[in-house]
């Protein structure tokens, strides 16, 4: 089934589980997770071709992004009933998929491991400057400067958040979604 999804709306979002599965066949959408939190990360745009919604089509599960319509877009809705008759109308389309899901399996897996060793090393400068920062505390409780520590720490704070974000971007980068051919 076809229709048509004016820019601005929520086609499917973080947390629900949405058992269809849509194919882009006009416009762009972006991918988010966090949408409209503070943690708000855009994760890619869609453009003609992509499919999107297969964590709850395939599994049942909770998506684990949202997508928003960028520009005014054409979706195909393909629902559980009539999933069959579209593989196989569609076979090519359906292992493009299945290779971008698998390749995406990957891609988490190697930002997982460049995560793991940064916070190790942060782990490593943390550890150095909670000794710095202890040092700084005892001096500055002995002079009663709350507000120095309250700074200090504000500031180691905003430093790991920083590096969280920096792995936030690279996940952009290295996450694909599928585009059809033509």
């Amino acid at each position: 089934m076809l229709f048509r999804i004016p820019a601005g709306i929520t086609i499917l979002k973080e947390g629900e589980v949405n058992p269809e599965l849509y194919k882009l066949i006009s416009g762009n959408c972006e991918v988010y997770t966090g949408y409209g939190t503070e943690r708000e990360s855009i994760l890619g745009i869609l453009s003609k071709g992509a499919y999107f919604g297969e964590i709850g089509f395939f599994s049942g599960k909770p998506s684990i992004y949202t997508v928003v319509a960028y520009t005014d877009v054409m979706l195909e809705r393909i629902e559980t009933t009539e999933f069959q008759k579209y593989v196989t109308e569609h076979y090519e389309d359906m292992l493009a998929l299945m290779k971008n899901m698998t390749e995406s399996m990957y891609n988490l897996r190697f930002n997982m491991e460049l995560m793991a060793k940064d916070a190790e090393r942060n782990k490593r400068i943390v550890t150095a400057d909670t000794q710095d920062i202890s040092g700084d505390l005892d001096t500055q409780n002995s002079s009663g400067d709350k507000e120095a520590i309250g700074s200090t720490i504000r500031n180691n704070d905003a430093y790991l958040r920083e590096q969280l974000k920096k792995y936030n971007l690279m996940g952009m980068k290295s996450i694909t979604f599928y585009t059809a051919k033509g």
